[in-house]
């Protein structure tokens, strides 16, 4: 009976081995595990680029891995220490997916157990939502992933995962100095400042504590508040965009491989009141983030960029950012984007008149998504009247256009929406060919794919009236 049951037990509720305990309370990297990760000491991460960063204690070593299979007397561990199992999801328990991952990045020398580990903690994740815990060390795999690789892209996911994880834990200490660490070496200095006082508080008393008011006093302090044109009306990304630093000018990438580039300039002006570029910097993390997926990742960039514009108080910034939040909030199903249309409308009356146009028409777009759900006919109309404007302006805005279409759409004048997305395809066609800017090309990317949405959407329904229709009275 008790031979039976020791063979039919499930591998996941054996007690772990001494080396598997020692491997993931080590301390390795910056990161904390939930599975209770020891203080060490780190070196000081460079911060004007993406490079490894090892702590005091290494990984342990195979000889290591020999002893503790010998001392347990049956092997838990694979050659390269980790439990064998696959990093794929299909099929296999979330726990056996998360202790793989958690080992393969405990004892990760190499890209390949770092893809190993994301890949299985992101699938536990994905089957246990709620878990904050999981999403803790998919966040703590991606930050290092970014370190090691040095894909800056990854720092966002890493963003969204910990403010999942946040949400669902807000006093967990682990979960606050990872979001810290994270938003710390993003450069996202307000928020950051912000998280090292919340670790501060929540763990005042250990070596964790200390270490979080050692970097909190590392942060360059808030300076007085800049002109007016410290922050440029050229650096907002709505209108002409300050080009790539020196030392890419020529060099053209991926729109993820570019921002790691003006983010690693960013970086290596962190001391100093580089305002304007800050701003350029963020705000193209914050279209990142949405065009990766992470809607609480962007939320949590933007969030300094409104801080940075509002501190500047220079109108077409302010209008760009509290425009953009709207849009953020709206993508996270959150509220208080209608709060900042009203925002951006005030910031905008203190706008160049020649510029005054094509924000105000921003502005009405972002509105009327807002709209979109519960009153279509009153997105339609303002819509319309934002097109006409532009037209008489001639203005070129292919997202009023898209909107349009889907309002349209919606109230039964389906000849109309293909109109209207016909001309934003070949007005998106003609920007990307003029483009010079990755990031730039990337977003217009987004709204030629949104474009095609409505137009497949309008397909599907078929059945959709041709006639200019009227709103009920």
């Amino acid at each position: 009976m008790c031979l039976l049951t020791a063979c039919s037990a499930d591998p996941e509720q054996r007690a772990t081995s001494p080396w598997e305990t020692a491997a993931l309370t080590t301390r390795h990297f910056e990161v904390r595990l939930s599975t209770g990760t020891r203080w060490a000491p780190c070196p000081e991460p460079v911060m004007d680029r993406l490079s490894p960063v090892r702590c005091a204690e290494p990984p342990p070593t195979a000889n290591s891995v020999a002893t503790a299979e010998a001392s347990t007397g049956s092997p838990s561990a694979s050659a390269s220490g980790a439990p064998a199992g696959p990093s794929r999801g299909d099929g296999v328990p979330p726990r056996r997916l998360a202790r793989f991952g958690r080992v393969s990045l405990a004892t990760a020398g190499d890209s390949e157990s770092l893809d190993q580990a994301v890949r299985s903690l992101r699938a536990a994740a994905s089957r246990t939502p709620g878990d904050s815990a999981l999403l803790n060390d998919l966040a703590a795999a991606y930050y290092v992933r970014a370190q090691e690789t040095g894909a800056a892209t990854d720092l966002v996911h890493a963003l969204g995962a910990v403010e999942r994880a946040a949400a669902l834990a807000p006093n967990d200490p682990v979960v606050a100095f990872n979001r810290a660490l994270i938003l710390d070496r993003l450069q996202v200095l307000d928020a950051a400042r912000d998280a090292w006082e919340r670790c501060l508080r929540l763990d005042p008393a250990s070596e964790w504590g200390r270490e979080a008011q050692r970097r909190r006093a590392a942060l360059p302090t808030p300076g007085e508040r800049p002109p007016a044109e410290s922050v440029r009306t050229e650096d907002d990304p709505q209108t002409a965009r300050e080009g790539p630093p020196e030392a890419v000018v020529g060099q053209r990438a991926e729109p993820a491989d570019e921002w790691r580039r003006r983010w690693e300039s960013l970086a290596r002006l962190r001391a100093r009141s580089a305002l304007s570029q800050r701003y350029t910097v963020l705000m193209d993390g914050v279209s990142i983030a949405l065009g990766l997926g992470e809607p609480e990742a962007a939320l949590a960039l933007i969030d300094d960029v409104v801080a940075l514009a509002e501190r500047s108080a220079a109108p077409a910034p302010l209008t760009a950012a509290y425009l953009k939040r709207a849009e953020v909030r709206r993508s996270a199903g959150r509220d208080g984007g209608l709060d900042d249309l009203d925002r951006a409308g005030a910031a905008l009356e203190r706008v160049d008149a020649e510029e005054k146009p094509l924000r105000r028409a921003l502005v009405q777009v972002e509105r009327a998504r807002w709209m979109m759900e519960a009153s279509p006919w009153r997105a339609r109309l303002l819509l319309e009247a934002s097109v006409t404007e532009m037209e008489q302006a001639d203005l070129v805005l292919p997202a009023a256009r898209v909107e349009l279409a889907r309002a349209l759409g919606r109230t039964g004048d389906a000849a109309g929406a293909r109109e209207q997305l016909a001309e934003a395809l070949s007005e998106l066609d003609r920007q990307r060919r003029a483009a010079c800017d990755e990031i730039e090309r990337l977003s217009l990317a987004d709204e030629a794919a949104a474009a095609r949405r409505v137009l497949e959407e309008l397909s599907l329904e078929g059945g959709a009236s041709s006639g200019t229709g009227s709103p009920t009275r």
